[in-house]
């Protein structure tokens, strides 16, 4: 239940920031496919997510106002279901 919510605002927001939506394509998403990771990040660098997707989809960071947020987050099965999965959070200052 939290984990959608964090992840809907997110995704709320970056919708919601026409700076970022106009320049999706080009500076807001970076992919490195042998890493196997994308990073989203919004224009004045005040949100970035990672995401890795080399043992499925996992988030591996999220930076917020420059606060690292490691969450490390899967499902059963490598599916992700917000109501099982497994959540840890940590604030690094």
């Amino acid at each position: 239940m939290i984990l959608s919510l964090l992840l809907s605002v997110i995704l709320l927001f970056l919708i919601s920031n026409e700076s970022f939506s106009s320049t999706i394509k080009t500076e807001g998403i970076k992919h490195d496919p042998a890493a196997k990771i994308i990073t989203i990040t919004v224009p004045d660098k005040k949100l970035s997510i990672i995401i890795g997707y080399s043992k499925g989809c996992v988030i591996e960071k999220l930076v917020l106002n420059g606060n690292l947020l490691i969450f490390n987050i899967r499902g059963p099965q490598q599916i992700f279901r917000p109501a099982q999965a497994q959540v840890k959070m940590v604030l690094i200052r």
